[in-house]
């Protein structure tokens, strides 16, 4: 019974560590942070970033792991889901950019102007959905 216990926590330790492995290597490959950065002019701070990056994804573990709630406050909540959603937008448009999606698609269209007014319709598309999923699944 020990035995199968150990080997059980063997399994899901590396198997979640390799998964891990591959969801950093992913926002790595995309560079979300170093263009972040670049964008910023604070790419002297680049290992604080993704040491941050990296903290936050094992905090975030633990905390989904172990169903610990935080007593915050609405307003906290609110920030924090603003602030995902901007990272994952800026994820999305990473990788889509890395992926040449945005550049062909503009090519193609033959679009001259405009491009950072779509892909800013893009973004408020997908907050505004994410709002309304979340607001009826509240209820």
């Amino acid at each position: 019974m020990i035995a199968q216990k150990i080997l059980l926590c063997f399994i899901g330790l590396t198997a979640g560590s390799m998964v891990a492995a591959g969801v950093f290597a992913f926002i790595t490959l995309i560079g979300v942070v170093t263009r972040l950065a670049a964008r910023t002019k604070t790419v002297k701070h680049i290992m604080l970033y993704e040491d941050m990056v990296v903290l936050g994804g094992t905090l975030g573990n633990i905390l989904t792991i172990f169903e610990w709630k935080i007593p915050v406050g609405a307003w906290l909540l609110c920030l924090f889901g603003l602030f995902s959603g901007i990272y994952i937008g800026c994820q999305a448009v990473a990788l889509a950019e890395a992926l040449k999606v945005i550049p062909v698609f503009a090519k193609r269209i033959q679009l001259k102007v405009g491009l950072s007014l779509i892909i800013l319709i893009l973004a408020i598309g997908k907050g505004l959905g994410a709002l309304w999923q979340l607001y009826f699944n509240w209820k």
